[in-house]
């Protein structure tokens, strides 16, 4: 949040409160800042998946990390996640086949997403023949607790970047752009109003360049 955005919180909650009778600061546009959003790799994305295999983290770090996970495949807000239950998770039958989606009305906008499960998040839901409607899917720790236990996970598996839980829907956006997945698509898992929201995840990597551009010597 910037200088102006702050002041004209603060000037809110006074009128609010009866400390102020205006807010100068109503006509002024704020401008957001783009900030850092933080993401993983999809090769970092399998190395914590080999580490979480291969039992190198504790229960604790597990328990953070199996959520993050998912959410790196789906892009589920946090606020949305921590309310996750199994009567969210609906089947479609498309050219004969049986797939699942998360079918939720966002808490942020009340808007409905509709999110495909992939097999890279599915393995992360615990199988149970039969299903609680309405018990959660995961047994979440606190945001702050969940950030501070994913940031240990970082630091053992030598990914040197600032990540919280909020990053596995950056990390959705990134990926799925560098892969070739098209914006509207991303654009819709992810429940954006706008494609131009989107449109920050469409930054080419050198990695894609190098690859795309690689098609003139093939």
């Amino acid at each position: 949040m910037n200088l102006n955005a702050i002041l004209k919180t603060i000037h809110n909650k006074a009128i609010k409160k009866g400390a102020a009778k205006t807010n100068p600061f109503k006509d002024f546009k704020v401008q957001k800042i783009e900030g850092n959003r933080e993401h993983l790799t999809i090769g970092e994305l399998h190395l914590l998946e080999k580490l979480l295999a291969n039992n190198e983290f504790s229960k604790s770090e597990q328990k953070a990390l199996i959520p993050f996970l998912f959410d790196c495949y789906t892009g589920l807000r946090l606020g949305d996640f921590k309310d996750f239950r199994y009567k969210d998770i609906k089947t479609s039958i498309i050219n004969g086949v049986e797939y699942e989606f998360i079918e939720v009305d966002m808490h942020k906008n009340g808007k409905p997403v509709t999110i495909p499960i992939i097999p890279s998040a599915k393995k992360f839901i615990k199988l149970q023949k039969y299903r609680i409607p309405n018990q959660l899917v995961f047994d979440m720790f606190s945001e702050q607790y969940a950030n501070r236990i994913i940031k240990k996970v970082m630091k053992k598996a030598n990914i040197d970047k600032n990540i919280s839980f909020h990053c596995g829907r950056h990390t959705l956006g990134n990926v799925g752009a560098d892969l070739g997945i098209p914006i509207e698509v991303i654009s819709a898992i992810l429940g954006h109003s706008a494609i131009k929201t989107t449109q920050i995840y469409s930054k080419i990597s050198k990695k894609r360049m190098i690859e795309e551009m690689g098609k003139f010597d093939a």
